[in-house]
């Protein structure tokens, strides 16, 4: 499975358009917690893009292990020698081959996907992807990337285009109310809950977390992300919210923290290319979860129109 090929660029590695982006898929081989693995070697992968000039993004999926590079030629194609030759990753394949302005912003970035999807639900997706030229007709990584991140039984009955025209709805707040609230949305719908976790490449940093309920209409797909405080400075949560259209704060008892995390939502928006619409704050005080959820709940029927 290769995506579209390129001429063969200058000798240098420079290029005049952009910086080179690859995108391959590969079938896990680790052993244990995938997470704690990318954890370790953060170090050691960050080392070898600090002298590359290089970045990359590992997203890790129902078994399923994803590099997404972006840089000068010569260090990316290092990088992925480096991976063929690497016995954690099996059957390497290439997804994504283009020249273009980059996306990512750090030099490393790790994102792994928890859901109810299995490794052959992957693969079945990577060959739909494949039969469909969708990865070929990408222009755009990170367009693969949203696709990629989306729960298969989703995809499947409404069509991997569908991920294209979504609506993005992020739910904020500084304890586990965002949380509860989605996770009662996906009970509620009847679609299951997707969780996340996200890492920088410090490894002094810790991991955070995240969870989203993928809802389907009739054209198009609304997501909506719980986010805690901690999340929303991450770069790939940011990279997550760049279609985000509305965002709805949860506000708690303590004003100090209700302030920390205003300021937190505020350099979120800073972030982002488009201002999304800021829902009216809500607190579970006023309005219980029942109430936020029905309220939540009706956001893509009134997007849709």
């Amino acid at each position: 499975m290769t995506g579209q090929k390129f001429p063969c660029p200058p000798v240098d590695g420079r290029l005049d358009n952009g910086v080179l982006r690859v995108v391959c898929a590969s079938v896990s081989q680790v052993r244990g917690s995938v997470m704690e693995e990318l954890l370790s070697l953060r170090g050691e992968v960050g080392a070898f893009n600090a002298t590359q000039g290089i970045r990359s993004a590992f997203l890790h999926a129902s078994g399923w292990l994803f590099q997404w590079h972006e840089g000068p030629v010569a260090g990316v194609e290092k990088a992925l020698r480096i991976a063929q030759a690497d016995p954690r990753h099996g059957r390497l394949r290439e997804l994504h081959r283009s020249v273009g302005p980059a996306t990512l912003t750090e030099p490393l970035q790790i994102v792994t996907t928890h859901s109810v999807d299995k490794p052959t639900d992957v693969a079945r997706r990577l060959y739909r992807l494949k039969q469909s030229q969708s990865l070929e007709a990408s222009a755009s990584p990170d367009e693969l990337w949203m696709q990629l991140v989306a729960p298969v039984g989703l995809t499947a009955s409404l069509g991997e285009s569908a991920l294209v025209r979504r609506n993005v709805v992020a739910v904020t707040s500084g304890n586990s109310a965002a949380v509860d609230l989605v996770r009662s949305i996906g009970q509620q719908a009847g679609v299951p809950v997707t969780y996340q976790r996200f890492a920088t490449g410090d490894p002094k940093s810790a991991d955070v977390g995240a969870v989203y309920v993928d809802l389907p209409g009739l054209f198009s797909v609304t997501r909506v992300h719980a986010l805690s405080r901690r999340s929303l400075p991450h770069p790939a949560v940011r990279l997550m919210l760049r279609d985000l259209q509305c965002l709805l704060l949860l506000l708690g008892d303590r004003v100090d923290s209700n302030s920390a995390l205003v300021e937190d939502v505020s350099l979120l928006l800073q972030h982002l290319a488009v201002r999304p619409s800021l829902l009216p704050p809500l607190t579970r005080a006023v309005r219980p979860l029942p109430a936020c959820t029905r309220s939540v709940a009706t956001l893509p029927k009134s997007m849709s129109g």
